[in-house]
């Protein structure tokens, strides 16, 4: 009986431990959940929304939230999507981000926007964390650190407090508030930027005409056939999507990834070649950005204007989402020039 006793005491003890180690670290950890790179906020906001609810989920690198609004898209089709994003996501994670969506969401495609087609190594490790860290522990996240993490520096993604241990002086509410809970991203992952900026009406000439291709490198065209084969599985469309970004050299290999798309029988949407842009636009550029998606989805899909409808049951949540980009543009046409007084 005693013997027992102590090893309840023992287990007791551990899972206690375990338990304020836990704790203690996902308090002290990073969070991204100010400005416009609030991709604490971003992500831990996927899962507030409702299950099976999107019509589209998109995937990809700051220059997908940045670019694409979904209130723009509500707003003007009645269509529900999110930014399910993270700073220069490779696609070795964004396959894995990909797999953490359908889990939750049934949309009618997943659209990967493709910047990150350069990839051909591992991201440095901030990138790592900013794409790792928020996302719920799973095998999913274990597989996504294995495959996208340099063994030598697993360790610090599985036992986060190595990296996180001197965090105290930085503490703030946020990190409290992100630990116990995930509010709702009342832009649904989207980023508006409200700098000043000013774009040509079509892209730039020398993108358009550019006719040269750059190969893409064997390691982002290996996840790409991983992604393609994950949505056929998961018997859901897939998009490409290149947001404008103005960049001629970018191009070259946007023009390889053309052919493969035609290869792999997966349309490939290049806004590079239609719009001007940078790397990350205003909000008033981002809403021109979006109506081009917008228009593109209807032409592909069926789809119910749901702002149209009455009894929407989460009409509410949108419209709050329509009226906070509103507020947006009105502060993005108050902005003025760099430099100017």
């Amino acid at each position: 009986m005693k013997k027992i006793t102590i090893c309840i005491r023992i287990i007791s003890f551990c899972l206690t431990f375990c338990l304020l180690f836990s704790l203690t670290t996902e308090i002290i950890k990073d969070k991204r959940c100010e400005g416009e790179y609030d991709v604490t906020n971003k992500v831990k906001g996927f899962y507030c929304e409702p299950e099976n609810s999107l019509d589209f989920v998109f995937i990809g690198s700051s220059q997908l939230y940045a670019h694409i609004a979904p209130a723009v898209l509500y707003r003007d089709y009645g269509i529900t999507s999110y930014d399910f994003a993270a700073n220069e996501q490779p696609l070795w994670i964004s396959y894995y981000y990909i797999k953490e969506a359908l889990k939750h969401q049934r949309p009618k495609a997943i659209v990967l926007e493709v910047f990150t087609v350069y990839g051909e190594d591992y991201e440095e490790e901030g990138v790592n964390h900013i794409n790792l860290d928020d996302l719920p522990w799973s095998m999913n996240k274990v597989q996504a650190i294995l495959n996208g993490v340099p063994e030598n520096l697993q360790y610090s993604y599985f036992f986060e407090l190595a990296k996180y241990h001197s965090t105290w002086s930085g503490f703030y509410e946020g990190k409290y508030i992100y630990t116990f809970q995930n509010p709702v991203n009342v832009n649904k992952g989207y980023s508006p930027f409200v700098v000043y900026g000013e774009y040509e009406e079509e892209a730039k000439e020398e993108v358009v005409d550019c006719k040269e291709c750059v190969p893409i490198p064997e390691r982002a065209k290996e996840w790409l056939l991983n992604i393609i084969e994950l949505c056929r599985k998961e018997e859901v469309d897939l998009i490409f999507l290149k947001t404008p970004n103005g960049n001629l050299e970018r191009q070259m290999l946007y023009n390889s990834l053309e052919a493969f798309s035609m290869e792999q029988n997966v349309p490939f949407l290049n806004l590079n070649t239609v719009l001007d842009g940078e790397a990350h636009v205003n909000v008033l550029q981002a809403e021109r950005i979006t109506q081009h998606v917008g228009s593109f989805l209807l032409e592909r899909y069926e789809l119910e204007n749901k702002r149209l409808d009455s009894d929407y049951p989460y009409r509410g949540i949108w419209e709050e989402c329509v009226r906070s980009f509103e507020q947006a543009k009105k502060a993005c046409g108050r902005a003025e020039p760099m430099g100017e007084e």
